[in-house]
């Protein structure tokens, strides 16, 4: 299916990047952390859980 709302896209680089570093841990125990998606419809407050997925969380 072909749609003409879309264009292709060239790469930025020849060689994509394949890692990252590692963010700087900033989680503070003892703290919640939720985040806010704010839509047309309303806005959605997700808890994040920090104890189970600290690395997600972090990012």
């Amino acid at each position: 299916m072909s749609n003409s709302n879309y264009s292709s896209v060239q790469p930025l680089t020849e060689d994509p990047i394949r890692s990252f570093a590692e963010p700087q841990e900033i989680l503070s125990d003892g703290s919640d952390y939720r985040a806010l998606i704010t839509t047309n419809r309303g806005t959605i407050l997700i808890d994040l859980f920090q104890d189970k997925a600290p690395i997600t969380v972090n990012n």
